[in-house]
């Protein structure tokens, strides 16, 4: 269980925090930050709990758990082939309830705070409350679900002709 939870959790932080990434790769500069050794502990623990704060303020902010749970549908699309919306959305329900955002939320905090400095969450968090950023944001999730049927049709031609011997698995993914 806790491999799968890591597994998609870092796949939903892959997928999910495209709009993320987008505003950590903008170009932002670096604010040095002292290294942790050279603080006391109880220093440490309050920046860690601040940096912990500001990792989940972020999240927030961008809307990551709407995002987690959104992205779930890839795995409905996977389950539910013909159009059937009320047993899709039950299914996607189901799916974050019992494996979403609450189970991931830790491991992407985590990964905020090991990679970014305060400095750095604190100018990540400035440009997530920008408008132009919560309207790219917005976009984005829109376009993943203006794409859903086609998603859904060409994960079922994969299935189907997976299915009916059309396409070959490589011998060493078998092994």
């Amino acid at each position: 269980m806790g491999s799968v939870k890591l597994w998609c959790s870092r796949i939903g932080l892959a997928i999910g925090g495209a709009g993320l990434m987008w505003m950590v790769n903008a170009g932002f500069p670096f604010k040095a930050q002292l290294p942790l050794l050279a603080q006391s502990s109880s220093d440490r623990a309050e920046m860690v709990s601040s940096k912990q704060a500001l990792a989940k303020a972020v999240l927030l902010e961008i809307g990551m758990a709407a995002q987690y749970d959104q992205f779930f549908w890839h795995s409905v699309d996977m389950a539910v082939f013909k159009p059937r919306p009320v047993f899709a959305e039950w299914l996607q329900q189901l799916f974050a309830k019992r494996a979403g955002w609450a189970y991931a939320e830790d491991e992407y905090v985590s990964q905020l705070t090991a990679n970014f400095s305060e400095a750095e969450l604190q100018e990540i968090l400035a440009m997530a409350k920008r408008p132009l950023m919560k309207k790219l944001l917005r976009a984005e999730m829109q376009a993943y679900q203006d794409a859903s049927l086609e998603r859904r049709q060409l994960l079922y031609e994969v299935w189907d002709d997976y299915n009916s011997g059309k396409i070959d698995v490589p011998p060493e993914v078998l092994r």
